[in-house]
C-alpha cells in the first residue's frame, strides 16, 4: 500500500491515534522514571555527573533567557493544567473514534460500489444509513454465493 491509495479518513484516523499516544500519559513511563532515579552510580562517576548536570543547567538557562521558562519536570502540575491536559486527551480520543467510524463507513461504501454496475450505489441507500449499506452488501454476497455454481469454469472440452 502506498500513500497515494490511502483515504483521507484512514490518514486522519492514524494521525489522531498518534496524537492520542503522544498526549496520553502512560503509567509505564512513570515507573521507568522512578527506576532511573533509584539507580546507584559508582563513586568515581559522581563528579562527572555533577559536572554534566551543571553544564546542562547553564545551557538551559541560556536557552530559556530568550523565551519564557517552562515548568521543570520535577515540579507538580497545577490542577488547572492537569484538567486542561485531561480534556485534550479526551477530545483527541473522541476525534479518534469519529475518524474510525468515518473510515469504516468509507470502506463499506467502497465495497458496495465495487459490487454494483457502473460503480454506483443504488439511489436512496445512503439515507438508510450504515445498516442499509450492510444489508445491501449482504444481499450481494448472498447472490454471489448462490451464483457461484454458474461462474465455474467448464470441466473440459465437450464430448462428441
Amino acid at each position: 500500500m502506498d500513500i497515494f491509495t490511502w483515504s483521507i479518513p484512514f490518514v486522519s484516523e492514524k494521525v489522531t491515534e498518534m496524537l492520542y499516544g503522544i498526549l496520553n500519559p502512560s503509567l509505564e513511563d512513570g515507573e521507568e522514571d522512578e527506576e532511573i532515579d533509584n539507580v546507584q552510580l559508582p563513586p568515581e562517576a559522581g563528579p562527572r555527573v555533577v559536572k554534566i548536570m551543571h553544564a546542562n543547567i547553564v545551557l538551559a538557562d541560556e536557552g530559556n533567557s530568550q523565551r519564557s521558562r517552562p515548568p521543570s519536570a520535577g515540579t507538580p502540575i497545577s490542577r488547572e493544567r492537569a484538567e486542561a491536559l485531561r480534556r485534550k486527551v479526551q477530545s483527541v480520543g473522541r476525534l479518534m473514534r469519529v475518524f474510525k467510524t468515518i473510515r469504516e463507513e468509507n470502506e463499506l461504501i467502497v465495497q458496495l460500489k465495487g459490487c454494483t454496475p457502473g460503480d454506483r450505489i443504488p439511489v436512496g441507500l445512503l439515507i438508510q444509513g450504515r445498516q442499509g449499506l450492510k444489508n445491501e452488501l449482504e444481499k450481494f454476497q448472498n447472490a454471489k454465493q448462490i451464483d457461484a455454481m454458474n461462474e465455474r469454469r467448464p470441466d473440459g472440452a465437450p464430448k462428441r
